[in-house]
Parts: C-alpha cells; structure tokens; sequence
C-alpha cells in the first residue's frame, strides 16, 4: 500500500493513475494518446480528490507483460504482437476495461471471492474492439473495487478463425496470455 504522501505527489505529477490502472506494472513513458491522457487526468483528479478526502485507496493486482495501450488499437496490437512471435505476456491498459459499460456491470456484479468467472464480449453491448480483442475471457473481483482480467490469446481451429489457428500451429504466430488490473474510485 502506498502512503498517502506518496500518493498525492504522484497524482498532482500527473501520474494518478498509476495506482488504479495497470501502468503500476508499466509506467507510461511515451506519449500517450489524447483519450488516454484525459483518462489519466480524470483518473489523477479523482486520485486527489479521495486523498484529501480522506478515503481509501486501493490498489491494483501487480501484472507484468507488454503494454498494450488503450488508443482505440488494441485488436490490431494483440494481433501484432500474435504474429511478433514473441509469446510473451501482454498488459492491457485498464481504461479499455473500464470506459466499457457493459463490462463493468458485470464486473461488479460479481462477487468478491477471488474466483474467475467467465465473460463473454458481444458486439451489440461491448462493441468490436472488446470482442475482436478478447472475445471470451476471465474476470476476478479482488476486492470491492478492484479487478483481474485473464485471457489466453488464441484462436478456435473450428471456427472462422481457423486461418490463424493454423498459423500459430506452423510457426507463424505464438499465444500468449492477455492480463489487466485495476481498481475504480
């Protein structure tokens, strides 16, 4: 747990953040986008904002792997890095997750038990982006405001996606296991 101090100081530099997004794992160092930037703002602000208050913060599940940021790209990128063959793990930003309606009321929804449960991405709820990315994923409530999202990159030979199957099969491509974590305010 970090100090109050200590927490303050990193929201007013404009890193807030970093305590309830999966930056904790990856500091954001390059540019970010605008949508991400403001996210961070608003993120940091409410950061403050329970600070002062007086609140508790809580923080994130610590997950390592390559960023994948929320810039309206993360189907291409997880695709990108399928292909990059590294099979590395990947973190995605917690912003995709939490700016997603529909995710985040069956998020909370969910018990705090430390127990994954299965979340299906549709198109009509979750748009395109959360089902090309993911599609059929983990969630775990870790606490009354914190979560774990768990998926293993890969693709179904029965489906039409089979293609891509084929290619991680032959060498062309590698799974590899998705994660985020972060807390709401």
């Amino acid at each position: 747990m970090y100090s109050k101090q200590w927490a303050v100081r990193a929201a007013l530099a404009g890193v807030g953040a970093c305590l309830v997004s999966t930056t904790l794992a990856v500091p954001a160092i390059a540019e970010p986008s605008a949508e991400s930037a403001m996210t961070a703002a608003r993120t940091a602000a409410k950061t403050v904002i329970a600070l002062v208050r007086g609140d508790n913060i809580e923080t994130p599940k610590h997950v390592d792997g390559d960023r994948v940021r929320d810039d309206g790209g993360v189907p291409a990128q997880l695709l990108n890095h399928y292909y990059g063959r590294s099979g590395r793990d990947v973190v995605i930003d917690w912003s995709f997750f939490a700016e997603d309606q529909g995710f985040m009321e069956f998020a909370r929804s969910l018990p705090v038990d430390r127990t994954e449960h299965a979340y299906s991405a549709v198109i009509d709820k979750n748009g395109a982006d959360m089902v090309l990315a993911l599609n059929n994923f983990a969630v775990t409530r870790t606490s009354q405001n914190c979560y774990v999202v768990r998926d293993y990159y890969d693709f179904d030979a029965n489906s039409r996606f089979a293609a891509l199957k084929q290619d991680a099969l032959d060498g062309k491509a590698k799974e590899f296991t998705i994660r985020a974590s972060g807390c709401e305010l």
